[in-house]
């Protein structure tokens, strides 16, 4: 699915006995596992590889250790949004079951199933594949987003996914207070882009399925196609050019907050940022604005939950994964000053 199996996770991260008196009770068709192996690269909800005793695999999704209910890493939400993606032409990994109960493994969690394939979460990983095989991955890519910007989110039980009112006005306030929780310093760059960003905030406009981290590194790729699309845990219902602004903060992105893994979309043979607004603008049939208000807002949001990111490893939330705490804190402060390069950019 995402990077490569990890070392078994420590003790208590998975209660795999638990685990599999829950699938007796609740889902007896599926196999009892006997192994889960917790895949790294991920630095939000936790996602491990189930292998099962018939030989096969599925992939559980858990919050971090520690973390509230809701929000963010609300499982059972994306579980919600899975299940309401699966059968439409927006390819997503087939929903198994959900568990509400945190004494089965220490938190909610869903089951999915495992879709074979390779994740382009690195630069190295998406030079293995040709000029020509990146072109139409990335516009693969492009055109899978304006599907999903095309459905028409009540006609998928997901009317009520996010609350009502002007989208960039709502997430600016949220992550807002997203960083008076998270912060462990000030950073006089994010409040000065802030203010920028609060001065030019749009209004309202028609409310679409918004994944709000639709990049190559969350998407699994076949020979030639994608065959899944995955991490739902931020979409909301919003302004669709909110994806493709943040595609654009990655593709500017300085070097550094993307390390070690880079961005593949920067690589030769990728459409450029152009070209991929061209493929979009020509599946949905209408031009693309505020373009850079939604790159800026993207790169503020990105900011903040790097500072989230850098503080639930602090504390020990990442189960068996390791990090550089260092690179992490050093890495919200370059993103607060991208964010404000890219607020400048708005006058």
């Amino acid at each position: 699915m995402s990077s490569s199996p990890a070392a078994d996770p420590p003790p208590g991260d998975l209660a795999t006995g638990r685990l599999t008196d829950w699938l007796a009770r609740e889902a007896p068709g599926l196999a009892p596992p006997v192994s889960a192996s917790l895949i790294t690269g991920g630095r939000s909800n936790l996602t491990y590889i189930i292998g099962c005793a018939d030989g096969g695999r599925i992939v559980l999704r858990r919050p971090p250790g520690g973390t509230r209910s809701g929000g963010a890493h609300d499982v059972l939400r994306e579980y919600r949004i899975l299940t309401a993606l699966h059968g439409t032409d927006v390819p997503v990994p087939a929903p198994l079951a959900a568990c509400d109960d945190p004494d089965v493994i220490g938190a909610p969690f869903y089951l999915m199933d495992y879709v074979d394939g390779e994740v382009l979460d690195s630069v190295q990983r998406a030079q293995a594949w040709r000029p020509a095989q990146r072109w139409h991955l990335g516009m693969d890519l492009i055109t899978i987003l304006a599907r999903m910007h095309a459905l028409v989110p009540a006609e998928h039980g997901l009317g009520s996914l996010s609350p009502p009112g002007n989208y960039a006005e709502r997430q600016f306030h949220r992550w807002s207070r997203q960083w008076d929780g998270y912060r462990t310093r000030d950073l006089p760059a994010l409040a000065e882009a802030g203010r920028l960003l609060r001065a030019a905030l749009p209004g309202p406009v028609p409310a679409a399925l918004v994944h709000q981290d639709y990049r190559l590194g969350n998407v699994i790729v076949g020979p030639g196609t994608i065959r899944a699309v995955l991490d739902w845990e931020l979409a909301v219902l919003g302004d669709p050019v909110a994806d493709l602004g943040y595609l654009g903060a990655r593709i500017a992105a300085p070097a550094a907050v993307l390390a070690p893994h880079g961005e593949p979309l920067s690589l030769p043979g990728f459409p450029s940022l152009d070209q991929l607004i061209e493929g979009y603008e020509r599946a949905r049939g209408r031009p693309v604005r505020g373009l850079g208000f939604h790159r800026a807002l993207a790169a503020w949001r990105w900011t903040v939950i790097a500072e989230g990111i850098y503080l639930r490893f602090q504390a020990g939330a990442m189960g068996a994964q390791e990090a550089d705490l260092g690179f992490l804190r050093d890495r919200v402060e370059t993103l607060a000053e991208f964010t404000l390069q890219c607020a400048r950019g708005l006058d």
